[in-house]
């Protein structure tokens, strides 16, 4: 079995003049690559990025989608053995390692993916869609409910952050201004991916915290701009409960956890047709227990 967490997002269309419509998109991308299968890959700056369209959907049914991060050619890994030398991993002309996620795509605004630690983000759709299909949307992550309250009880009182963003390549830089005061602007689209921890450290007095500009970048990238977060872990005192309290917005995501047959093609990988039968479950679970609405509210209540 392959175990996952299915995990969901709430999709945006960003351009009033061509608005995103996932079907359409999806037809015009199975289209352009059934003529030239070199549509499917789009090779940026810093990534690589492959689609491949599973079930392109209808007005009426999702979109079914394999989303790939790829490694070409100088990019590869290697092959390693206890007490044997690297040794370079072979490859045929034109075949690439990648790590491989399943992105559902619903035509009412929902969509959820099948989470593991090297599964490419929305973000990596999102660049690709743009640059392949002249497509454009955002991918906000929902959380539970309660997170942003229990974070919001820390503002004034920040004491250590922890974040580390994903490659600024296939971020919506519009909506990131805010990190111009987190990350020096000579990184600007040069970095691969941006990693830092701050804080006032453990031996300094207990009341010092985080000044207001900085813990302001956070708050907003906190609830604008989640996207493009690989890791953030917020540490502060929480009057509420009279001491020092850390939430890790990656543990609060909307999820639902699953154990899929292996594609038997790729026993890494689960069942292609499983895994969104699976996806299709865990939406009907978090709808039939509120907790898709219950996040909506609460990120409506955020922006």
């Amino acid at each position: 079995m392959v175990d996952r967490r299915i995990v969901f997002y709430r999709w945006q269309s960003v351009n009033a003049q061509a608005p995103f419509v996932p079907h359409e998109v999806a037809h015009q991308l199975e289209a352009s690559t059934a003529q030239d299968e070199s549509q499917a890959l789009f090779v940026g700056q810093d990534s690589t990025t492959a689609v491949r369209v599973l079930n392109p959907g209808s007005p009426q049914a999702a979109t079914q989608l394999q989303l790939l991060a790829v490694r070409t050619e100088d990019n590869q890994p290697v092959e390693w053995t206890p007490g044997q030398t690297l040794r370079t991993l072979i490859m045929s002309e034109g075949h690439y390692t990648a790590d491989v996620t399943h992105v559902c795509i619903w035509p009412d605004g929902f969509a959820a993916q099948d989470w593991h630690s090297y599964a490419p983000r929305p973000g990596r759709l999102v660049h690709f869609l743009r640059n392949r299909a002249n497509a454009y949307s955002i991918f906000n992550v929902l959380y539970r409910p309660n997170m942003m309250t229990r974070l919001h009880r820390l503002r004034g009182h920040l004491r250590t952050v922890e974040i580390a963003l994903t490659s600024p390549e296939y971020v919506d830089l519009d909506r990131t201004g805010v990190i111009g005061t987190l990350f020096p602007a000579v990184y600007g689209q040069r970095a691969p991916s941006l990693s830092v921890r701050f804080g006032m450290g453990r031996f300094g007095p207990r009341n010092r915290y985080i000044d207001n500009d900085i813990e302001d970048a956070v708050f907003q990238v906190a609830e604008n701009a989640q996207e493009m977060v690989d890791r953030m872990i917020i540490s502060g005192f929480d009057p509420q409960v009279g001491r020092v309290v850390q939430v890790n917005l990656l543990n609060e995501r909307v999820g639902h956890e699953v154990s899929v047959e292996p594609n038997p093609e790729a026993v890494t990988l689960p069942d292609e047709q499983l895994i969104f039968d699976q996806i299709a479950d865990a939406r009907r679970t978090m709808e039939d227990e509120g907790v898709l609405e219950s996040a909506l509210q609460a990120q409506a209540m955020r922006a």
